[in-house]
């Protein structure tokens, strides 16, 4: 769970910053006083709730990630995806392993494609050897 909340704060930062300066252009070219207080309170909710969820949803996630394991169908166990290795060590291991190259999927199977030869392109010395037989 940590490594998906490290991939969506980035995320969540450029979505709450979009709808921020979307909102807030409106608000800045706006005549109309009620277009320009919406504009400000929905500006102003982009940023706070952009915080607040990588703030504070965040390591709140990451607290109860036991508890919701236990009280959730079909969660998970706790694993580290093959070929990132932990870097201090402290980490648990991968209880599934490292992915199967192709060539292991592979193994044992042959895969055979009938096709036909395409037609062959004759060079220039056996065009013109076929020329000299013809004449003959």
């Amino acid at each position: 769970m940590q490594i998906a909340a490290d991939g969506a704060c980035q995320s969540i930062l450029q979505s709450s910053l979009v709808f921020f300066a979307a909102t807030f252009g409106v608000w800045m070219i706006s005549d109309m006083d009620i277009v320009k207080s919406i504009c400000a309170l929905l500006a102003r909710g982009a940023l706070i709730s952009g915080v607040i969820i990588i703030c504070f949803l965040t390591p709140v996630l990451l607290s109860f990630e036991g508890l919701i394991g236990k009280t959730s169908v079909g969660w998970r166990k706790k694993t580290i995806p093959a070929g990132t290795a932990p870097k201090d060590g402290n980490e648990p291991a991968n209880e599934v392993g490292p992915a199967p190259s192709e060539d292991a999927k592979n193994a044992g199977k042959t895969n055979t494609i009938e096709t036909a030869d395409p037609p062959q392109k004759e060079t220039t010395a056996e065009q013109e050897q076929k020329t000299k037989d013809k004449n003959q």
